[in-house]
């Protein structure tokens, strides 16, 4: 957990956006790391997921997290808010990709960074290859990249 979040950077930001962050275990952490002044907005598509994330920060005595179920493929933040968006395990597991990337790319303030952690043996693992090519069509560039073929991330810098 340490090292994933250290490459995608939470520290530094203000506004970020966690998808996919199912029962809050990466959450949890990376509320611990950001600044005081920072918001961490946190979404997954299961209000079951949402209900245990919401426990998981009660238990924590976390209070800079905005957990909300949402679709990543239409969210209802408004455009520019984030300046990173990042997802661990959960590329694979969004339907319509496409979609997704143009809607993170619209949340998103010019500079800011989308960043994907992937793992084997994740059902649903991706390769870097796929990754890269989707979202480099969609106004980003790969700006820093960790780890090996079993797991990596990926940061992007939105144009």
């Amino acid at each position: 957990i340490t090292r994933t979040l250290n490459r995608i950077g939470v520290e530094d930001k203000e506004h970020i956006l966690e998808i996919g962050a199912g029962t809050g275990v990466y959450t949890v952490w990376a509320a611990k790391r950001i600044r005081s002044s920072a918001r961490l907005h946190a979404i997954d598509l299961q209000k079951e997921m949402i209900a245990e994330l919401n426990g998981r920060l009660e238990k924590h005595n976390i209070s800079n997290v905005e957990p909300r179920v949402e679709d990543c493929a239409k969210m209802s933040y408004k455009d520019g808010l984030f300046d990173l968006v990042y997802m661990i395990k959960t590329y694979g597991e969004i339907k319509d990709k496409k979609r997704a990337v143009r809607e993170i790319s619209r949340i998103m303030r010019p500079g800011g960074i989308l960043s994907i952690t992937e793992y084997l043996p994740d059902p649903h693992y991706y390769l870097k290859t796929e990754i890269k090519n989707m979202v480099e069509r969609h106004g980003f560039y790969l700006r820093e990249e960790y780890g090996s073929i079993y797991e990596y991330t990926l940061n992007f810098k939105k144009i």
